[in-house]
């Protein structure tokens, strides 16, 4: 009869998944939630105690459990079909189906996917190894890095480290009194046609971005630290809900690009300048390829989000507008947990650390590096850009 009272409390704690969106500010729920698709080990004692002393309503309540639980893992397994993602409480898997091609406006300017990586870490309150980072970016070939808790001399150390000669354009996030633990920056191989030192209200640190005209494509790179729990768990759930900001902000420059083309005043050739971008597309001349048609505009949203899909907030922020999705999930080949990343023997356990994508982006490939003196790992995703 005992083995009734944790079964309960693992069923409930589970359910906590299926909170509405902002209700999950209130401390402690967020770092439970984070838990959830730890009970898996619980489930499983509890299962083996109950086929032990022959509790057969426990165990069958067990694996009802076991079972509720890999149905939640399966998305980063296989894809499932849309009409389960409800009862599921899955985020959308992708938001490739809304591409240029729908349009015809990539067809019409006869381009072809562009491929480019990019990587995120949270280098913990500056601290981390800045020569391991540099390994990073050119043993990946990395295009843009997103950095987080940016404190103290961490700049000044990459900089010695040469990541001018890998990535000479960067954007740092403008410095607030109340900064989680540090700012955010992005360095970048690419010259942004546009940059900001802030966005996108988050209370913690700025979210610096920079546009990057890449094919067909206006992409927004974001980097972004929403507020950790332990210090403003109202806060916390806003920060990581605006987030799906980033796929308003798209959704409202194709809404402006269309209404130029309606008006007619967007008729002028895009020239793109390849010097700046040498992953661009040339004519055949090697000049750069000029477009008839203003560019898509897609964003990029990096960085360590203190959250993950089992939070009802995250899940909240991915469907803001026309969509974010999940570059991890998105692919269906497993799990890339990001946090902790103290010890080296320790494997880490939950998957904070994210990279999402609007539409006309597709997530290629995504794998974790350890960097030494941090406690997050390192998220490279290879990206195509449609």
């Amino acid at each position: 009869m005992i083995l009734w009272i944790p079964l309960v409390v693992v069923a409930l704690w589970m359910a906590l998944k299926y909170l509405p969106a902002g209700w999950d500010h209130h401390r402690p729920l967020p770092e439970a939630i984070a838990l959830v698709p730890l009970l898996v080990a619980p489930i499983i004692l509890l299962l083996v105690v109950a086929l032990v002393v022959r509790a057969w309503p426990q165990a069958v309540m067990a694996v009802v459990l076991l079972v509720i639980q890999l149905l939640w893992q399966l998305p980063y397994v296989v894809p499932l079909p849309g009409f389960t993602t409800a009862m599921l409480g899955v985020p959308l898997q992708s938001v490739a189906g809304t591409t240029l091609r729908d349009s015809g406006s990539m067809e019409s300017a006869g381009q072809s996917p562009t491929t480019i990586r990019v990587m995120t870490v949270n280098t913990r309150y500056g601290r981390a190894d800045t020569g391991t980072i540099m390994h990073l970016v050119k043993q990946e070939h990395v295009d843009v890095l997103a950095v987080q808790e940016v404190h103290g001399d961490l700049i000044h150390r990459l900089e010695q480290s040469h990541i001018d000669d890998e990535l000479p354009y960067r954007v740092l996030g403008k410095a607030r009194a109340d900064d989680n633990a540090g700012s955010n920056a992005l360095l970048m191989r690419f010259r942004p046609v546009e940059y900001a030192d802030s966005s996108v209200d988050i209370r913690a640190a700025a979210a610096p971005v920079a546009k990057v005209r890449i094919g067909g494509q206006l992409v927004e790179f974001a980097s972004v630290h929403p507020k950790s729990p332990p210090r403003s768990g109202q806060d916390w759930s806003d920060g990581v809900r605006a987030l799906g900001e980033f796929a308003n902000r798209a959704d409202a420059c194709n809404t402006a690009t269309t209404l130029r083309e309606m008006s007619g005043t967007s008729g002028l050739r895009h020239d793109i300048d390849s010097s700046d971008n040498p992953k661009l597309p040339t004519d055949a001349d090697g000049t750069p390829k000029q477009y008839s048609t203003a560019p898509h505009c897609a964003a990029v949203v990096m960085g360590d989000m203190n959250s993950s899909v089992f939070h009802p907030s995250f899940r909240d922020a991915l469907r803001h507008g026309s969509g974010l999705a999940d570059s991890s999930l998105e692919l269906h080949h497993g799990w890339h947990p990001t946090f902790p990343a103290s010890w080296p023997t320790f494997p880490a356990l939950i998957e904070i650390d994210h990279v999402l994508h609007s539409s006309g982006i597709v997530a290629k490939s995504v794998r974790t590096a350890r960097v030494p003196r941090t406690d997050h790992l390192a998220l490279i995703v290879k990206l195509e850009v449609q």
